[in-house]
């Protein structure tokens, strides 16, 4: 299995790696929303495998000086053939992010068990669903 590598980098550069192939087509108002995600974010995550883009993911500070922090991400079908080793990677980028933010929280959609099979085993806490959203928080051990 070949290794994922993870490199930081900033909220522009991470739109701009996934901007063509990821996001050319949806709606506007859409691509408005996921392009202040990438901005806003301090900081953003890239993962590759054998220099293929597998995910890229970030963190939005809720204030300045805060402690805690919005997390999102986005997956290729990559994610699909490399379970293990996403689920592996994302623990390394989750403490890197816990280190900084000891508080995360998000929302993932109702009708996807996957990502919430997956947020579970990275530790999160779920509440009830709002809409198709199940929020959760992630916290420092």
């Amino acid at each position: 299995m070949a290794p994922v590598d993870i490199i930081e980098l900033s909220g522009v550069d991470a739109f701009n790696l996934v901007w063509e192939r990821e996001f050319i087509g949806r709606p506007e108002d859409e691509v408005r929303r996921i392009e202040w995600e990438f901005r806003s974010s301090r900081p953003c995550f890239a993962a590759f495998i054998d220099m293929t883009l597998l995910s890229v993911g970030g963190v939005i500070p809720t204030t300045l000086l805060a402690d805690s922090a919005y997390l999102w991400i986005y997956t290729t079908p990559l994610v699909a053939k490399h379970r293990v080793l996403f689920t592996k990677a994302s623990l390394v980028y989750l403490h890197k992010v816990l280190d900084l933010y000891p508080l995360l929280y998000g929302s993932c959609r109702l009708d996807s068990p996957r990502s919430q099979r997956w947020l579970r085993w990275l530790g999160a806490t779920f509440f009830p669903p709002q809409g198709d959203l199940v929020p959760f928080e992630l916290r420092r051990p």
